[in-house]
């Protein structure tokens, strides 16, 4: 594998982004750019970092094509599929359901037990956006 050459100003950089950057994810992937233009292998740096070999690669390719912007991180995918996640859909669920109050069904030692029901709210009194 060829050795990468950093200048002056980008070890400078990188290593102030390792120690200073507030997402440790990136800091990581400064001092991993580091390790390698030091002259350790893909494995070396993937072990020093306990990463898999795929990424410190990925690191290597994203810097000699994006420089310091290729360390930091793009858009992840997450659960959210049609602007909605299944919590999402739970949370509408429930929100739909209001509480009605019964007149109290029993007294019992001065204190009035209570029933509560479920039922939907009528379509027209939430307002879904």
């Amino acid at each position: 594998m060829k050795l990468l050459v950093l200048s002056k100003d980008e070890r400078r950089t990188l290593r102030e982004m390792g120690i200073f950057h507030s997402h440790p994810r990136t800091r990581m992937r400064a001092q991993g750019i580091l390790r390698l233009s030091q002259g350790l292998t893909l494995q070396q740096t993937a072990d020093e970092f306990m990463v898999h070999l795929s990424s410190v690669e990925q690191w290597r390719q994203r810097w000699n094509r994006l420089g310091l912007a290729g360390l930091y991180e793009g858009r992840r995918t997450d659960a959210r599929r049609n602007g909605q996640s299944n919590r999402d859909k739970r949370y509408a669920s429930w929100r739909s359901l209001t509480v009605e109050w019964q007149q109290p069904c029993c007294v019992t030692s001065g204190s009035a037990k209570r029933r509560y029901r479920l039922a939907r709210a009528p379509s027209n009194a939430i307002s879904r956006k």
